[in-house]
């Protein structure tokens, strides 16, 4: 069997393994679906390598696919979260790294939502909030809200309870202490 053949075969076993298992053309955009566009520019720098260098080693090939494909979902979750101002019966946030996003879960006590329910009568008792977030260097950062010259957006170190909100107003910055979280679970998902 030639290289060409073997190759475009392990491309095509590559594919089917990220439709089923890594769901990457699901409807949701995240990294992962980079995958498939990966995947394929190494089907085609093997492609050239192969007519390129006859003696380069199947083996070697190979070992690039399974490195390249292998990837890791990691899920963080900070709970019974405390707030500076608001009373919570249950606050926590779900990091999922792996599609980027953030989920925030949350419940007011009673003096809390009625305080809010005073002024708004959209205020639910259970809220849920999901915001894309990012990595940098030791943290996790939500999507900035507002406008350039005003914003906010949440900060979360790694490994840490802390939970930090960064204000920017006409690019004057604060960061003030949000929330301390009592538990931080971290799921790893090799696939």
């Amino acid at each position: 069997m030639n290289n060409s053949i073997i190759i475009i075969i392990i491309y095509f076993l590559g594919l089917v393994f990220g439709a089923l298992v890594l769901d990457i053309w699901s409807a949701e955009t995240s990294p992962k679906t980079l995958l498939g566009i990966g995947w394929t520019a190494l089907l085609l720098i093997g492609l050239f390598l192969q007519k390129k260098m006859k003696k380069i080693k199947l083996i070697y090939l190979i070992s690039i696919f399974l490195f390249i494909s292998n990837s890791q979902a990691e899920k963080i979750i900070l709970s019974s979260c405390d707030n500076k101002r608001d009373g919570f019966l249950k606050n926590e946030y779900i990091l999922d790294l792996d599609q980027s996003i953030m989920t925030r879960n949350y419940v007011f006590n009673e003096k809390t939502y009625k305080e809010y329910r005073i002024t708004d009568l959209s205020v639910k008792k259970q809220n849920k909030i999901e915001r894309l977030i990012y990595k940098k260097d030791n943290k996790i950062l939500t999507e900035k809200l507002g406008y350039p010259q005003f914003f906010t957006q949440l900060i979360f170190e790694i490994d840490s309870p802390l939970i930090k909100i960064k204000t920017v107003i006409n690019n004057e910055e604060g960061v003030d202490l949000l929330s301390t979280c009592k538990k931080i679970e971290r799921f790893k998902k090799e696939s």
